[in-house]
């Protein structure tokens, strides 16, 4: 919001003086001390954001730093941010999921759990699933477990989930509009180990070895993609997807708006299936709606030309530790993310290449061609980049709740066959 709407709270004059804007001290005494207690949506959002940017602002003198590290604890905090949560319940939805945000962005958990509860209580209804993802994603981002309201986090993701499943059932209908590079027909649940053959240069030996432990069903691989005249195809996939569009709009028609997938950007569809995945709760309806959305999932990727998002690489890398987490295994979903990979794999940090390298190795996809350009990428970086030596932290963390991260090995094991 610029300065135009932060001149219509009634503190803006007070809050811009200098020894209040940069002091988050006294931003919340002045909310505290006030004796105006209805407060506007002007009037939350100017205190919220002056917060937060003095919380983030890394060009502040170290003193000052000290003194925008908010407490959340503090019982200053408290009684200030108790009168805007008092102010906001009151407000419209929109409003208060905009501040559900802003409560985020101060990672203050039990600020969001007050008004989770009250979006669960009396604003279910009038939620997108937009809404819903967004909820849901920060919530795991922040690992909030709630443990006074768990069951009521529990039902809000069981909610979202199989009101997303029974209103996108016709998403089927985009397997009719994708390709398949490979010949094979597998079950996604099965764990016989898969080795894609490569057609540009010959196996590497070990690759090879791992072939022949691993005793692979072997088939024929699929071409690489070409980045020649990349702006070109580009601009042919974005008048394809807007003649797409327009047809498949027919196709959700019968969708009601509330869950319908398609209204969902490739970065919602992230959030929904990164989330989901990290929040560990295996249930047979997540796994549900995962291969649910693998044809849609598959053709987006495709109309795009294999480049998942053109900003940040790490969703699509994030995507395929979820079905890996999962233990889906969707041969022909996995070839599709290969191909993604092998055009973004020179823009793409070292760490994820390497989470990638063991996923695919993990799951027994031995890709030739994804695993040697994985090799000979992460030895070239590793050749270039100086090695980065660090020492043993001489007062170790404290031990919590390990949270689910992506560089935790996928345990994914053959079964065993009968003798």
């Amino acid at each position: 919001m610029g300065v135009s709407t932060y001149k219509k709270s009634i503190f803006y004059d007070e809050i811009i003086d200098k020894k209040n804007a940069e002091n988050n001290i006294n931003i919340l005494k002045m909310i505290k001390d006030s004796t105006i207690n209805k407060l506007s949506v002007y009037d939350c959002t100017l205190f919220l954001n002056f917060l937060i940017k003095n919380k983030k602002n890394k060009e502040l003198k170290p003193e000052v730093k000290n003194v925008n590290k908010i407490k959340l604890t503090s019982a200053l905090y408290k009684e200030s941010i108790a009168k805007i949560l008092k102010n906001i319940i009151s407000m419209e939805t929109k409003y208060i999921l905009y501040f559900f945000n802003k409560f985020a962005d101060l990672r203050d958990i039990n600020s969001l759990e007050y008004l989770f509860v009250n979006i669960y209580n009396s604003h279910l209804h009038k939620l997108s699933l937009y809404h819903f993802v967004e909820i849901f994603y920060n919530l795991v981002i922040l690992n909030c477990t709630f443990q006074k309201n768990k069951e009521k986090l529990n039902k809000f993701m069981e909610y979202i989930v199989l009101n997303t499943i029974n209103e996108n059932k016709n998403i089927k209908n985009y397997e009719k509009k994708i390709k398949n590079k490979i010949n094979l027909q597998i079950q996604w649940d099965s764990k016989k180990p898969i080795h894609i053959k490569s057609f540009s240069k010959k196996t590497k030996e070990g690759i090879t070895n791992r072939i022949l432990k691993n005793k692979c069903i072997s088939v024929n691989g699929y071409n690489y993609i070409t980045d020649e005249n990349t702006k070109g195809r580009y601009k042919r996939d974005k008048e394809q997807q807007s003649i797409v569009t327009q047809n498949s709009n027919k196709m959700n028609d019968i969708i009601q708006p509330q869950f319908n997938i398609s209204s969902l950007s490739n970065v919602m569809i992230y959030k929904l299936i990164y989330s989901l995945a990290k929040i560990n709760m295996n249930t047979s309806s997540v796994k549900e709606l995962f291969l649910l959305l693998i044809p849609y999932l598959r053709y987006r990727i495709q109309n795009k030309n294999y480049i998942y998002s053109r900003d940040r690489n790490d969703m699509l890398i994030k995507i395929i530790w979820s079905y890996a987490f999962l233990h889906i295994r969707d041969i022909h979903l996995f070839v599709d993310f290969s191909i993604c990979i092998q055009r973004i794999m020179f823009d793409t940090k070292l760490e994820y290449l390497k989470i990638v390298k063991s996923i695919y190795e993990n799951l027994l996809i031995f890709d030739e061609l994804l695993l040697d350009m994985l090799d000979d990428r992460i030895n070239e970086i590793e050749k270039n980049s100086p090695e980065q030596f660090s020492h043993p932290r001489k007062k170790q963390f404290k031990k919590k709740k390990k949270k689910i991260e992506i560089t935790d090995d996928i345990k994914f094991k053959p079964k065993k066959g009968r003798k």
